[in-house]
């Protein structure tokens, strides 16, 4: 329990620092994202064994206008602690 909380505040973290970034690549222990470049998070994702249950997108605002968007993927270790299976695991 204590492990699946410390990973959900990582990844509010991880969240908040995608807001904040002004590069078109952002990694951390959680998550890796790609500006505007779900091809890039897809591939990833394949390797990361994290493609079903692990890619998500959100959207970047500046000055509460969208202007783009984030595509990313969990990495292994942090989709586990959700409870999610890798890709080559029995659900």
């Amino acid at each position: 329990m204590a492990t699946e909380l410390a990973v959900i505040k990582a990844i509010e973290i991880a969240m908040n620092a995608l807001n904040s970034v002004n590069e078109h690549y952002y990694e951390d222990d959680i998550i890796i994202g790609w500006w505007n470049d779900w091809g890039a998070r897809d591939q990833r994702a394949h390797i990361e064994k994290t493609f079903k249950h692990g890619r998500f997108s959100r959207e970047k605002r500046t000055l509460g206008i969208v202007n783009g968007r984030w595509y990313c993927c969990f990495k292994q270790a942090a989709l586990k602690a959700k409870g999610h299976p890798l890709d080559d695991e029995k659900n």
